[in-house]
């Protein structure tokens, strides 16, 4: 995959791999796709995960507002039955996701 760059950012680049810090320009791009990748990963677990909570702490406080006036009545026998209910409706984490 031909790729042209300005020659000031090639010579940034080449300026690396003669440094040591790549082998290649090749691996230089291969490793800043990886990196971007990665980020991008991240940001869509992080808002994935951040709708779940929002409308997870909804549904808490409507939850709490209707128990403090006695108009609720829980699908729950113990807190901990909610708690394990809670914990199965979780998004999956992505494991890359939380070495960030």
């Amino acid at each position: 995959m031909p790729i042209s760059l300005p020659k000031a950012l090639d010579r940034k680049i080449e300026k690396q791999v003669r440094n040591g810090d790549y082998a290649s320009k090749s691996e230089y791009l291969r490793e800043l796709a990886r990196e971007d990748l990665d980020r991008t990963e991240t940001e869509l677990e992080r808002k994935k995960h951040s709708k779940f909570y929002t409308k997870l702490d909804r549904d808490l406080f409507e939850s709490i507002k209707q128990y403090k006036q006695g108009k609720f009545y829980g699908p729950f026998k113990t807190a901990e039955d909610g708690i394990k209910f809670l914990h199965s409706r979780r998004p999956k984490l992505n494991r890359r996701a939380i070495k960030k």
